[in-house]
Parts: C-alpha cells; sequence; structure tokens
C-alpha cells in the first residue's frame, strides 16, 4: 500500500491554500506537549486548548466546549442539541453532562441518549480519560499508548503523520482487499492502520 505521507507534505508546503482542507474537523487529545503546531500537519492553523493532564489539538473548523467542575474536566467535541428541553447552547449542555456525570451514571447515558447532533464526550480526572460518542459515532475515537504519551484522536492516520507511525502489515493487507474498498472504510472489530491505536466502536464507552 502506498503510503502518501511525504508527496502530501511536499505538495502543501508549497501550496499553502489547500492546507486547510487536511484533517478537515479532526481532534487529537495527548499529554505530549511538545507536538509543533507551526509544521505539517498543522501548519499554525490549529487550535490548542489546555485539558487537565491533557493538551486538545483541533482544526479550525471544529467545534469545542469545555466545562470543569471538583477536579474533573469535560469537552464536547461537534455540536449537540437537546430536543426534549429544547436547549441548543452546547456550554449548557455540556455543564449539565458533568453534573450528571458525578452525581448518577445511569442519569448521564439517559441525558446522552435524548441529546441529538454529531458529538463526542471526553471527561477527564488526573490523567484518566472516558470517553463516549453519540449512539451512531459519526466522529470517530481512536485511542492508544505511543511511546510514554496517551492519545485519543478522530482520525489514526493524523495520529500516524504526527508521531510518523509505520503501518501495521496485517492492516495494509486488508485495506488492499476488494471487500475493504466496498465497505464503510473501517477495518473489523477494533483494529486500525497501526498496532498502537484501537477504535472505539458505537454504543460504547471508554474508561483509559
Amino acid at each position: 500500500m502506498k503510503n502518501y505521507y511525504y508527496e502530501l507534505k511536499s505538495r502543501l508546503d508549497a501550496e499553502p491554500k489547500y492546507r486547510d482542507n487536511l484533517f478537515r474537523r479532526a481532534f487529537a487529545i495527548t499529554d505530549n506537549k511538545s507536538i509543533d503546531l507551526e509544521s505539517y500537519p498543522f501548519y499554525g492553523t490549529w487550535k490548542s486548548h489546555p485539558f487537565g493532564s491533557y493538551n486538545l489539538l483541533i482544526h479550525p473548523s471544529e467545534n469545542a466546549y469545555f466545562h470543569s467542575y471538583n477536579g474533573r474536566n469535560i469537552v464536547l467535541i461537534g455540536y449537540a442539541f437537546d430536543p426534549y428541553s429544547d436547549v441548543i447552547d452546547e456550554n449548557i449542555i455540556t455543564k449539565k453532562a458533568l453534573e450528571l456525570y458525578l452525581s448518577d451514571r445511569d442519569a448521564f447515558f439517559d441525558y446522552l441518549d435524548e441529546l441529538t447532533g454529531v458529538f463526542v464526550f471526553f471527561i477527564e480526572n488526573d490523567g484518566d480519560v472516558f470517553a463516549v460518542q453519540d449512539c451512531s459515532g459519526p466522529i470517530a475515537v481512536f485511542f492508544g499508548k505511543i511511546d510514554k504519551y496517551n492519545v485519543f484522536a478522530s482520525s489514526p492516520q493524523l495520529v500516524g503523520d504526527i508521531f510518523d507511525l509505520p503501518r501495521d502489515k496485517n492492516a495494509e493487507r486488508l485495506i488492499d482487499s476488494k471487500g475493504y474498498k466496498r465497505g464503510s472504510g473501517f477495518l473489523p472489530g477494533n483494529i486500525t492502520p497501526y498496532k498502537e491505536l484501537k477504535r472505539l466502536g458505537c454504543n460504547t464507552y471508554l474508561e483509559y
């Protein structure tokens, strides 16, 4: 399978007008604080937000809403709407989600089921991370440990490019198969093109 990293980087280094389309609406959360946001694939346009023990790196086309209480930090990435109470302000939704998470986990999941939109929640506490998407999971979540750093991201390729990861040979064989090209674009189960990363499935939450 051909790796387009160097070809793409060379093109984008030379032609800035295409840079904004790379990893559009993507994000990464990591405790690696030394990532260079001025070079590929960020080119100085991505935003970096502190998130507990981590930093959230996010493309300017994506939205993020934060709230903190009693040592816990939450971020909603994407957009959400509560049709039952007619709340369209994600800041209010994010605050309520954290309150419910801290007081009653079942009530938190009931509230999650009521929300509509395209979103993922991350909740951080002293380095521990809880993650959950909306029920269909259109914003993907990939997670793993690379060297000594934890990482959570919407794209395995983004993580691969940031950390210069080699592709898994078995995953490459599946990606090159005819069946993969006819499917959803996801590899079977929770595997990804990189051994270091796993994928969070729909209707599943992660406690990391």
